[in-house]
């Protein structure tokens, strides 16, 4: 085990952070560049191009709540949820999917017997695969640093299937912490788990780091030359009959009267004022970081919002085509999450059949649906032109507010009969007074 913790800590870890930097706008490359000296401007320019991009996939993908749905244990899933705050953790999940390519969740049982889960960083954790064909996980690693007695000490909680071990790091050495003994694992299943972006486990914006390196350095140097030459260079030409004191005057006055004295030979020459002003490539340079810009959104499939082409009012099947390469890394990072969320209602169904509350979570359907604006006129007209009809049901579920379709008509429902009972009551008493009338 020490072996893969120094693995992990030593080539894992500063990757991730290098991941997280960026995400931060803590950009490595342009903050690492080297120095220029006086008096020359030396700005580090660093753009949020992975921040902006992981917040639109985020949005995208988890702007709506993951719906869990089981008819026979919809209300112990939703009670579930509700005590871990389900929405907040599997958007949290996401993202490190986003940033790190992956992430890492453990669920346990807390003093009160409630299921809980939680997320996990992803730079102080991480899982350990059997070779087998079929790859599963046996073992996970968790580590961070505390100070004990003025030292830094390395802690290591070890988990498998059957047990928990506490560890910590001596001299390069593992020995056990005679505070935390040995657990036996309740769950029977590895309690961490992990979420995959990739079979790559690659960040989103991991291979384009390089291009957002040279966006900045391309601002930077932008920035940097139009500091340095900010203002226009006075040139004079000719054998001007001119002091320091009349200089300052004229300087003062904003006049220059450009008189010449004789040289040498007694001739009086010509006199020339004007300004030099810098040559700027402002087309070339623009150009250049155009094409870096558009790079980045290419290839991480992200969509370029200020691009001109983008917006506008446009049908929501023509904003799908648009966000195609959009749509296949949201398939790719649903089937993984798809995957995880899964495994952590596996692992709390294990330790509830184990304590005998039997539950069974396997006909359990996660469905995720895209944040993105929808013209349900659009497609309502469709189907009524196609001569279509849908049910009451399905009308209600398309509207924004509607949360459960079936429990709005069952109000409707209800509703009616009241006003049926209301109505009939209205006519007994007009049958009453008639009555009376003919008597």
């Amino acid at each position: 085990m020490l072996t893969f913790f120094n693995l992990h800590r030593d080539q894992q870890r500063p990757r991730l952070q290098e991941l997280l930097d960026y995400y931060l706008t803590n950009n490595k490359g342009i903050n690492q560049r080297p120095g220029r000296d006086e008096p020359y401007a030396d700005y580090r320019i660093a753009h949020a191009f992975v921040k902006n991009g992981t917040d639109f996939i985020r949005g995208y993908i988890g702007g709506n709540e993951i719906t869990f749905r089981d008819e026979q244990y919809a209300d112990e899933i939703q009670h579930i949820n509700d005590i871990n705050d389900a929405h907040v953790v599997n958007v949290e999940i996401l993202e490190d999917c986003i940033i790190y390519g992956r992430a890492y969740e453990i669920v346990y049982r807390n003093t009160d017997n409630q299921d809980i889960f939680k997320r996990l960083d992803p730079k102080n954790v991480f899982v350990i695969y059997s070779n087998d064909i079929e790859v599963e996980p046996i073992a996970a690693v968790r580590y961070r640093s505390e100070k004990t007695n003025g030292k830094d000490v390395t802690l290591i909680d070890f988990y498998t299937a059957d047990y928990r071990a506490y560890f910590y790091v001596d001299d390069n050495r593992l020995r056990e912490r005679a505070d935390m003994p040995q657990e036996l694992n309740m769950h029977h299943m590895l309690q961490i788990h992990e979420y995959n972006a990739n079979r790559f486990r690659q960040g989103v914006f991991e291979n384009v780091l390089d291009l957002i390196d040279a966006y900045d350095y391309a601002e930077s140097d932008t920035a940097n030359y139009m500091t340095d030459l900010n203002d226009a260079m006075l040139k004079i030409e000719g054998h001007l009959d001119l002091d320091i004191e009349e200089a300052r005057k004229m300087r003062k006055s904003r006049i220059i009267l450009a008189k010449t004295k004789p040289d040498a030979s007694g001739r009086i020459g010509n006199a020339n004022v004007d300004y030099i002003y810098k040559q700027y490539d402002v087309a070339g340079v623009e150009a250049y970081k155009k094409r870096i810009q558009k790079d980045i959104h290419k290839f991480t499939n992200t969509p370029d919002l200020s691009d001109e082409h983008f917006g506008g009012v446009q049908s929501g099947e023509a904003m799908k085509y648009k966000l195609f390469g959009l749509e296949q890394l949201r398939s790719t990072i649903e089937r993984q999450l798809t995957k995880g969320f899964k495994r952590r209602f596996a692992i709390i169904q294990s330790v509830r059949n184990h304590l005998n509350d039997h539950v069974d979570f396997t006909n359990m359907r996660i469905e995720f649906k895209p944040n993105i604006p929808q013209s349900l006129a659009e497609y309502a007209d469709i189907f009524i032109k196609l001569g279509g009809r849908v049910s009451q049901e399905t009308l209600l579920s398309w509207l924004p507010n509607i949360e459960n379709p079936k429990e709005e008509l069952e109000k409707v429902k209800q509703e009616e009969q009241e006003s049926s009972s209301a109505n009939d009551y209205q006519d007994a008493m007009k049958e009453d007074m008639n009555d009376v009338e003919l008597e």
